[in-house]
């Protein structure tokens, strides 16, 4: 309970820039058109991280995700395996 939800804009803002107004340590202030290819390592660094207490902390939001994006992070959890790319996101992405 009180904690923020907060999602990372570059993943969604293709071919797109803006300014940030961010509370947040370590906002960067701007979002750029190349983030994606320039953060997108990091980022799935971070979430597999994240995707590791999946089973361990209660997932409120879990109902809303789709059976697919379920089934792949089951698979995920349980092989080790099939972890798609925040790089698969951009729209020039070979998939």
């Amino acid at each position: 309970a009180g904690e923020e939800i907060t999602d990372e804009y570059a993943l969604f803002m293709f071919g797109v820039g803006m300014p940030l107004t961010c509370s947040r340590e370590g906002c960067r202030g701007t979002i750029t058109v190349d983030d994606l290819a320039l953060n997108g390592d990091h980022w799935d660094g971070q979430i597999q991280a994240a995707l590791r207490f999946v089973r361990a902390v209660p997932q409120p939001l879990w109902p809303y995700l789709d059976t697919v994006s379920q089934e792949q992070v089951d698979l995920y959890l349980d092989t080790g395996v099939g972890y798609p790319s925040v790089h698969t996101l951009r729209p020039d992405s070979p998939q």
